[in-house]
Formats: C-alpha cells, structure tokens, sequence
C-alpha cells in the first residue's frame, strides 16, 4: 500500500513526537492502526507500532526522512510502501509482547 505524507501532515507534525510526526499522521489518515513511530537505533531505523502488537520496519529512506524533520529540517511531501497485512510484511513484522 502506497502512504502519502502531505504538506499538511508536514505542517501538523510535532518534531521527536512518535505520535505525532508526518509518517504517522500519514498512516492514521490511511487508516493503519498505529499507535507510535518509534526510532530503534542505527541498524534498525524506525518502526511503525500497530495496536496489534506489531513492529513494521519503515526502511532506510523513511528513517532518513523522519530523521530530517526531527532535526528541523525542511522535508517536502512523500509516498513510500507500507505493507498491506502482517503477512507481507513476512520477516519485517515482529510481535512485540505488551
């Protein structure tokens, strides 16, 4: 599934808010059941959290994204790839236990 971050979830976004940055916006307009966008280090960049208890790595691109608004930087609207269920997210979904 495609999300788009619009100029408007840019302008409504919070810096190092993980419920609150324009990716997350974005997937709660497209109605993916996020609660936070969470950064989990270097290796692994960030995560989408579902409310199903899962962890969606967001890629490197996103992760760069995310990092430039966090900072201050100016970003222009974007589109990436979002898995449309848990199974094709196959090894990238992980079940994190509440």
């Amino acid at each position: 599934m495609k999300i788009t971050i619009t100029q408007q979830h840019i302008d409504n976004g919070v810096r190092n808010r993980s419920w609150a940055c324009p990716a997350y916006l974005a997937l709660q307009d497209a109605g993916i059941p996020v609660k936070a966008v969470q950064f989990w280090g270097i290796v692994d960049g960030f995560q989408a959290a579902c409310k199903d208890g899962y962890q969606v790595a967001l890629g490197r691109e996103m992760t760069e994204y995310i990092l430039r608004f966090d900072r201050g930087e100016r970003v222009e609207p974007y589109t990436f790839e979002f898995p449309d269920t848990q199974v094709e997210a196959g090894v990238e979904a992980v079940l994190v236990e509440a």
